[in-house]
């Protein structure tokens, strides 16, 4: 066999991506604590020594020392959950026995056109014979369900009775459908509340009475459809939007607006970004203006996690656009996704955001300039060449996510993110600017600053309205994980073929 042809591989550079890469099988292994996966995963490692031939037996048993690392942050996690839902289920005779039950709001998780669901982790169970005090570091949540008409505050104790329903169902000894979703967010049960004793009233915090102003502003200027949508996509609130609109939404395959996402950040940075390109002044007070700015935007969504990590990939993704710092930029979103998966292991198999962002933004970072360059053959704009690739290539680097979280495609979403992508960015850094200047500027111009944001509004109406007719391409169930995990595969594949290119490219400069 000819390893010279291999011999790019024994550069620092692959190392690094291929660590975080059996970092990665780890975590799955470990997840799934399947002996197929393991096998399969150090088969992977072994391949990679084979073309990789010095000294062999250390790096084997360094990648081994990765790949367990996460294979014992995963295990350990799904252990915790596992033990937890069988104390809950010991402690409630298998959910069959009524219960009392006090414990504390943490967030909200989302809303439907009549009722809210929150978090709630349980502090303590009363049974008719026993009196449970839940450890805190076991962390027993649980969903709760309210009618709008009733009122719930994050920090808000309450005490409530009844039969709780299990939340978890497993398919082939794994976790299935919805039950991903209360999986990761440790909640193993959930209640549905029409009555209930608050023990102690909380407070809004300081960012939910941020967002109400936010909220009661945008309602003060805009009829109610539109309204929903700019909440939506400034602060990634859709309770305002209707079941028929979230559909639409959903089959356009724009749904990823309505969420603080890395392209909502993107799209910030970008209008931004173009402005201040005709400014006469440094790069630095640029990045100072950039910034303040999402700093600004931060504060009115609220700085929790999938916001910071929607914004250092949505800053990442503008260095790379802007400067070509592509080894530098898949590196650090290498090491965010590292460092993240320490803190929260599971987030890599059961959270659909952290998927669809790291996806999307790496597909920006290797696939935009490449398909920017083959459009400016064929269009004349370059503007429109870049809001053409970043669309396609965010597309393509979230695409296996998409299969495996949602077991769906859009074709035609494709057309539709890029026929808003443009008005997205102005739509954005409007409506922020709106909401910012509504609190120093009298009611008659705020109007007139009004009225382009309506009208991009209606025009992403027209879009997903249009769209959102068309079905979404639904995989079938036995396809969804394996097409998945090819599309996964492929991907790193060509992350290793840029790298080479980069390799012998900077080998080539060298020693001419």
């Amino acid at each position: 066999m000819n390893f010279k042809a291999f011999s790019f591989l024994e550069h620092p550079r692959m190392f690094f991506f291929f660590g975080v890469f059996t970092f990665f099988l780890g975590i799955i292994a470990g997840s799934n604590y399947s002996l197929d996966i393991i096998l399969v995963s150090i088969t992977i490692i072994l391949g990679f020594l084979y073309v990789s031939f010095e000294k062999i037996l250390m790096k084997f048993f360094f990648f081994l020392s990765i790949f367990l690392i996460g294979l014992s942050l995963a295990n350990t996690a799904e252990n915790h959950r596992h033990a937890v839902l069988e104390t809950l289920s010991e402690i409630t005779l298998d959910f069959s026995e009524k219960t009392t039950i006090t414990g504390r709001i943490t967030r909200k998780m989302f809303q439907g056109d009549q009722r809210e669901t929150y978090h709630l982790n349980i502090d303590m169970i009363d049974t008719t014979s026993t009196h449970y005090i839940i450890d805190p570091e076991d962390k027993i949540g649980i969903f709760v369900d309210i009618p709008k008409n009733l009122t719930l505050n994050i920090g808000d104790v309450i005490t409530f009775s009844g039969k709780l329903k299990p939340l978890i169902e497993f398919e082939n000894e794994s976790v299935a459908g919805f039950s991903r979703y209360a999986w990761f967010h440790e909640s193993y049960a959930k209640f549905s509340l029409y009555t209930f004793e608050r023990k102690n009233h909380a407070e809004p915090s300081f960012f939910d009475t941020i967002q109400e102003k936010v909220k009661t502003t945008i309602f003060n200027g805009f009829p109610e459809k539109t309204s929903a949508l700019l909440l939506g996509i400034t602060i990634g609130n859709t309770d305002m939007m209707t079941s028929e609109m979230k559909g639409e939404f959903k089959n356009a395959s724009l749904t990823h607006i309505l969420v603080v996402s890395g392209s909502n950040i993107t799209f910030i940075i970008m209008i931004l970004s173009f402005f201040l390109k005709y400014l006469p002044i440094r790069r630095i007070p640029k990045y100072i203006c950039i910034f303040s700015f999402l700093g600004l935007y931060g504060s009115l969504v609220g700085w929790d996690i999938p916001v910071i990590r929607a914004t250092v990939m949505g800053i990442l993704i503008y260095f790379s656009i802007t400067n070509g710092w592509k080894i530098n930029s898949i590196s650090l979103l290498s090491v965010l996704a590292v460092i993240l998966s320490f803190f929260s292991p599971l987030s890599l198999l059961y959270d659909a955001s952290f998927g669809l962002s790291f996806g999307a933004t790496i597909g920006i970072i290797l696939l935009n300039q490449p398909i920017h360059d083959f459009l400016q053959k064929f269009l004349k704009f370059s503007w429109l060449c870049t809001l053409i690739s970043v669309t396609l290539a965010a597309t393509a680097g979230s695409l296996g996510s998409m299969i495996y979280f949602f077991g769906s495609a859009s074709i035609l979403g494709i057309i539709a993110n890029i026929l808003i992508a443009g008005f997205m960015s102005i739509l954005l850094f409007l409506t922020t600017i709106y909401i910012g200047l509504s609190f120093i500027i009298p009611d008659s111009i705020l109007y007139i600053l009004g009225l382009p944001v309506y009208l991009l509004g209606e025009i992403i109406f027209i879009v997903s309205g249009f769209f959102g007719k068309f079905s979404l391409v639904e995989i079938p169930r036995q396809a969804k994980i394996p097409l998945s995990i090819i599309l996964y595969f492929m991907g790193f594949l060509y992350l290793l073929h840029v790298q080479e290119q980069k390799i012998l490219m900077n080998q080539t400069n060298h020693q001419n």
